[in-house]
């Protein structure tokens, strides 16, 4: 079963890559559909099972995995789940999906931001849950989890606006696959990188073919191989990083990216947003 669920992801690693630049990928998103009609069990996951009275009683920004921030002509998608390092599961993933489909297709919309709550933008899939759900012999789950996952990074990577990742701790796995093909992707002095997948057999995939193979020299080949860790700064040298900001400046930075969407004749291109991070 694992070399099933590794082959899939394998594939469509490739798929997405080898056609990036495209507005569609078609035959990933039937699949996705056809999975998704197969799969029910996901609708209602346990981490939902809250009772309406405890539910009125939980404050819902704890409760959202995924908290959608609407300012002006910005928006805001803030992985919530900072107990975990913001591992993502099957429904923050479609959450995701949904919510930056919307945002592409709005026209009031000019540009969108990613963060995470905590201390790391993102550690990762939620590997553990996907493993319960295929040793209790849901092994589609997997699949469609996978499958979602990536379709998520090629919307990201072929995103129709700027797209400002937020890197401020931990980044690894499945949080690379969000962030490094973002337009901008700002690091810290708290940010740690990694693909460790290497360290227990796998191969690092979300599209990590695609942006260790852009890293120039030999670098990226090493990073696949050994999982290595790297600084904020060390990914601003290598490329995979776009900008440097102390932690301690990244409200004042969102304040000014926020104030470009103050006025609607404002154009918030990538040069724009570039004079405001620089």
């Amino acid at each position: 079963m694992h070399e099933v669920l590794r082959s899939s992801s394998l594939v469509l690693d490739n798929l997405f890559y080898k056609h990036l630049g495209q507005k569609h990928c078609i035959c990933v998103e039937v699949v996705v559909k056809q999975l998704d009609r197969q799969i029910s069990f996901w609708q209602k996951p346990k981490e939902y099972s809250v009772s309406n009275n405890s539910r009125r009683s939980l404050n819902m920004e704890e409760f959202n995995e995924v908290i959608f921030e609407f300012k002006k002509s910005i928006r805001r998608a803030i992985l919530n789940r900072p107990g975990q390092l913001n591992s993502l599961t099957f429904e923050m993933i479609s959450q995701m999906l949904k919510q930056l489909g919307v945002f592409e297709e709005d026209p009031t919309v000019k540009l969108v931001i990613l963060k995470g709550k905590g201390r790391a933008f993102c550690a990762g899939g939620d590997v553990k849950g996907v493993i319960n759900f295929v040793t209790n012999g849901h092994w589609s789950f997997g699949a469609s989890f996978f499958r979602r996952q990536l379709t998520l990074d090629y919307k990201i990577a072929t995103f129709k606006k700027p797209v400002v990742s937020i890197l401020n701790g931990f980044v690894m796995g499945g949080g690379a696959g969000l962030s490094m093909l973002s337009t901008f992707r700002i690091v810290t002095e708290k940010t740690i990188f990694a693909m460790p997948e290497a360290s227990i057999g796998v191969f690092p995939d979300c599209g990590a073919s695609y942006f260790f193979s852009r890293i120039p020299g030999y670098f990226g080949e090493y990073l696949g191989l050994t999982g290595t860790r790297l600084t904020g700064i060390e990914m601003l040298h290598c490329g995979l990083a776009t900008h440097f900001v102390l932690s301690k400046d990244l409200t004042s930075l969102e304040d000014s990216l926020d104030s470009l969407g103050a006025s609607e004749s404002m154009v918030i291109d990538e040069r724009t947003i570039l004079r405001t991070i620089n």
